[in-house]
């Protein structure tokens, strides 16, 4: 059927997942991208369907694209006792290293709430001032991410996930 399962101490069958969904990483650990994104989505400084994991089959880590906007990242600036540097010039932040330290932390801490293991912590992030929707081809009318579209659009920021071997 292309679910994924795993037995429960019970017996009885949990479906996590679907194959498609599933990527290996270089230490042969599958990650549940969908299952992630989820948890990850749940960040206050993530637009809705703004997440996606990014799994490279050469490195024992994950990173991922995320999403968001001038006023989460206003909040964030806010709760996090960071300067927000002002709407005209907002963009700037999301290159700042020291403040995709403080996202990567947030969103870590996110997914350590969640109960999630080590291995499904983000290790490197990038964030983008975009929209997923259907109409600019990133999201299917059903709402899923188009992986492809995502690897193709944001090459460069993918490349950058995984240069430093974090």
């Amino acid at each position: 059927t292309g679910d994924v399962g795993q037995f429960a101490p019970d017996g009885s069958l949990k479906i996590i997942g679907r194959v498609k969904a599933l990527a290996k990483n270089c230490l042969g650990e599958y990650i549940a991208m969908e299952a992630l994104e989820a948890i990850y989505a749940l960040n206050p400084l993530v637009q809705p369907n703004g997440v996606c994991m990014i799994v490279n089959p050469a490195m024992p880590y994950i990173g991922a694209i995320v999403c968001t906007d001038e006023g989460k990242v206003r909040a964030f600036c806010r709760d996090s006792g960071r300067q927000f540097p002002g709407s005209e010039n907002w963009q700037c932040m999301l290159e700042d290293e020291e403040f995709k330290k403080q996202a990567l932390a947030s969103l870590v801490k996110t997914a350590k709430e969640n109960n999630r293991k080590p291995m499904e912590f983000l290790k490197s992030v990038a964030l983008v001032a975009d929209v997923w929707t259907p109409e600019n081809n990133i999201l299917t009318a059903a709402q899923k991410l188009k992986r492809r579209e995502v690897d193709v659009r944001y090459a460069a920021e993918i490349k950058q996930l995984f240069a430093k071997g974090a």
